[in-house]
């Protein structure tokens, strides 16, 4: 593989001559629309009645918005592969604004990308991974981020996917310090889920971004663009189903990915901590590339989790839309990712007549959002006890200082559930419940 984005001679060409002439008229673009997204009418999801038929009220909005777009960092071949794929499901006179966004900077990135080739080609595939990352797995909303924050704070161990490489994948390693100003402006200064937390370029993130956009949308999360086709994704949760092509183009792709963040580190011996909720459906896949990882699960109150799931849709995902979902698409894709990422990982648990477990008490634990909140420093410490890592004491000392902010920081609030959704939520997601401990009440 190139660098994430092989470009074909007419690809380059184009995109030599085109850029300059692209970068001016994005520059005039965003100046005449002052990104207007971000003046919107933004109603919470938790505003008025959360679901009296058992459908939750979500609110179109951000239809005009360029920012908060993970997109922006594909590359121009990548991006005419999406386009073409979808270009029967994109709204193009509704979303026109994004897609002529992405596809200047896709020339960009692919110019960009380039560079990174001559520059890094051979040391990236010299690059030799640690056998033994660490995986952050559990529901999408139950305390990923967090923990993922947290134990990235372990520098001397740990190397991790920032938000910046996850958004731009094919040219962090040379660009990154340029980028991180130039583009600044393709986020908000705030999280769209939370207006309390601030933005970084820096802060850990989800390689899963950078994976889906090396490989031209081999992935799940692909529905955050295109959520009415969310079932034509749930093949790249597991890969299970998924045919051989597109499983080894995820697979080149990732472990691409991760030996630019080795290399990033300075030092291919620090361990990879990677998070997405995605790689807990794909834990037997994850063991196949590397017998010697770890993995720790946190659950969280499912209720909970489908509240702040909710909120998520509701205020993160319209910011990037290419067609517009129905309430009952956006809920069900919601209800059914949990599903599938439940059933996979008690499978990897637990073992199948086909299969046996492959999740063991050496390779996994199972901490709660409850406990982690409560106690960052207990909790962090269980999890360096079970798995033996070395330097503890000079983490426990970070961890108390950081603890404060964990502490004292105000989860958004969300409505109660109706009746009709909560009954949803039980019955759908009961058996979570009931391995986990919570009550359905």
């Amino acid at each position: 593989m190139w660098w994430g984005a092989p470009t074909t001679v007419a690809t380059t060409t184009v995109a030599a001559a085109s850029v300059a002439a692209a970068v001016g008229v994005v520059l005039v673009w965003l100046a005449l629309q002052r990104l207007r997204g971000s003046k919107e009418s933004q109603r919470s999801p938790s505003d008025g009645d959360a679901g009296e038929l058992g459908t939750y009220p979500f609110s179109e909005k951000h239809h005009w918005a360029l920012r908060n777009n993970p997109m922006v960092g594909v590359t121009f071949d990548k991006w005419l592969r999406i386009s073409w794929r979808f270009r029967r499901e994109i709204q193009w006179l509704k979303y026109w604004p994004r897609m002529f966004l992405i596809t200047c900077l896709s020339i960009l990135n692919s110019l960009l990308a380039i560079v990174e080739f001559f520059l890094y080609s051979r040391p990236i595939h010299r690059v030799t991974l640690n056998p033994r990352p660490v995986f952050i797995i559990g529901p999408s909303r139950s305390g990923t981020s967090l923990l993922h924050r947290l134990l990235s704070m372990d520098e001397r161990q740990f190397a991790f996917c920032s938000m910046f490489c996850a958004m731009f994948p094919s040219s962090f390693l040379w660009f990154e310090r340029m980028g991180k100003v130039a583009l600044r402006w393709v986020v908000g200064k705030t999280w769209p889920t939370d207006k309390h937390m601030h933005v970084s370029f820096d802060s850990p993130h989800e390689d899963e971004i950078g994976t889906n956009l090396l490989t031209g949308g081999v992935s799940p999360v692909m529905s955050m663009w295109f959520m009415p086709q969310e079932e034509n994704f749930r093949g790249f949760h597991s890969f299970g189903d998924a045919s051989d092509e597109d499983t080894r183009s995820w697979i080149d792709s990732f472990l691409f990915l991760l030996r630019k963040l080795s290399l990033r580190a300075g030092s291919v011996s620090k361990r990879l901590l990677l998070k997405s909720h995605f790689h807990t459906a794909r834990v037997k896949l994850l063991l196949r590339l590397f017998p010697e990882a770890q993995f720790i699960y946190i659950h969280r109150n499912p209720y909970d989790v489908f509240k702040s799931a909710a909120h998520t849709a509701d205020t993160q995902n319209w910011y990037t839309y290419l067609a517009t979902p129905t309430n009952n698409q956006i809920q069900e894709a919601i209800l059914r990712q949990y599903e599938i990422h439940w059933s996979c990982y008690e499978e990897a648990r637990s073992g199948s007549s086909e299969s046996p477990p492959v999740l063991t008490m050496q390779n996994t634990l199972e901490i709660s959002y409850n406990d982690l909140t409560r106690d960052p420093v207990g909790t962090i410490g269980t999890v360096y006890e079970h798995f033996g890592w070395l330097g503890w004491g000079d983490m426990k000392q970070r961890i108390e200082r950081e603890s404060l902010s964990v502490k004292h920081y105000r989860a958004n609030q969300h409505d109660e559930l109706s009746p009709a959704l909560k009954g949803i939520v039980r019955e759908r997601w009961g058996s979570s419940f009931e391995r986990l401990g919570y009550s359905k009440d």
